[in-house]
């Protein structure tokens, strides 16, 4: 149903059955007292059915991932790499979903100062440049989630 060109959607409760998973092993590589070296690798999968039959909305799909993580005595740095699959199991009125691989690289030092703490911090997301839609999302098929994006920041807490 359609109001001032708007789509208005009635939202009714069901019983449904939710069943997944979620998993995630960190695997130590490399450590001392200075500093940490670690992969971790990680996993999702959730399948929800209504009982009078149908799949339940905005479900996420099946993502799996790793992460390598550098720490030292005052920085650190990660690599997160994420492969998230299509999903075309829909509710009433969604559409399919693509699925992307989605590369994020942060790093951080801190630095102590006498009663203040700073942070020195460069952000560097979806470094592929993926044309991403969020499935769970309402705006999926109307706005991306953003592109190659970079950040540099400085933040002081006292």
């Amino acid at each position: 149903m359609f109001e001032d060109e708007v789509e208005i959607f009635r939202y009714q409760q069901n019983d449904a059955l939710f069943y997944g998973m979620e998993a995630e092993v960190n695997f130590p590589l490399r450590r001392s007292a200075d500093y940490l070296t670690e992969v971790s690798l990680f996993g999702d999968y959730v399948r929800a059915e209504f009982d009078n039959s149908g799949d339940v909305p905005r479900i996420p799909p099946l993502s799996v991932g790793f992460e390598l993580q550098h720490s030292h005595v005052n920085w650190q740095a990660k690599l997160r790499w994420t492969k998230v699959q299509s999903q075309s199991d829909t509710g009433i009125g969604e559409t399919p979903t693509g699925g992307y691989s989605l590369l994020n690289f942060n790093a951080d030092y801190h630095l102590p100062f006498t009663g203040a703490e700073t942070l020195f911090f460069f952000k560097a997301n979806n470094l592929l440049d993926e044309k991403i839609r969020n499935h769970t999302s309402l705006l999926k098929d109307l706005a991306p989630a953003p592109g190659r994006a970079f950040e540099v920041g400085l933040r002081l807490e006292f």
